[in-house]
């Protein structure tokens, strides 16, 4: 379930009049945060999920809202979600999470956004939310070493089916 508060915010800023993967931006945000709840991860990481792109990302250009009001994100969702937002519309994704999961060290370009977790934790968390980000857009199946990341958070079943 999404607080409201959050709901509100969100519409308030217009995320269910932006296009996003054929369907709403707010339809894509839902999906991205009930992926990681199902997936059972820390709430901070599900309500990043639900913010992940409303900076606008490298490859989703709309901003909802503009990073100059990150303080306000970060005072209504957490500092620990918001810099995970923040961090995911930043770094120029997923092929670099792709890259680092194949060569198996955490990418440096991590360091620069890490708050309230470290560095490890930050990126586990980064790698979660581009998984279930893919997975909602249904292309999490051209980064392999993503999906194999995924079905080891749950959000795949064995055999590479979302559950």
């Amino acid at each position: 379930m999404i607080p409201i508060k959050y709901h509100k915010y969100l519409l308030a800023h217009s995320a269910d009049q932006k296009a996003h993967s054929g369907l709403s931006l707010w339809s894509h945000l839902q999906g991205v945060h009930r992926i990681l709840q199902e997936a059972k991860q820390p709430d901070y990481v599900c309500i990043a999920g639900l913010f992940h792109s409303v900076y606008g990302t490298r490859s989703f250009k709309p901003v909802t809202i503009d990073k100059s009001r990150r303080r306000e994100v970060s005072a209504l969702i957490g500092e620990s979600a918001e810099a995970l937002a923040f961090a995911f519309c930043e770094l120029p994704r997923p092929k670099l999470f792709e890259a680092a999961l194949r060569a198996k060290h955490t990418p440096p370009e991590i360091a620069a956004y890490v708050v309230g977790s470290n560095e490890t934790q930050f990126y586990q968390d980064l790698l979660a939310l581009e998984c279930a980000n893919l997975q909602e857009q249904r292309v999490l199946h051209e980064f392999p070493s993503l999906a194999r990341h995924a079905q080891s958070l749950g959000m795949l079943d064995a055999e590479g089916f979302c559950i």
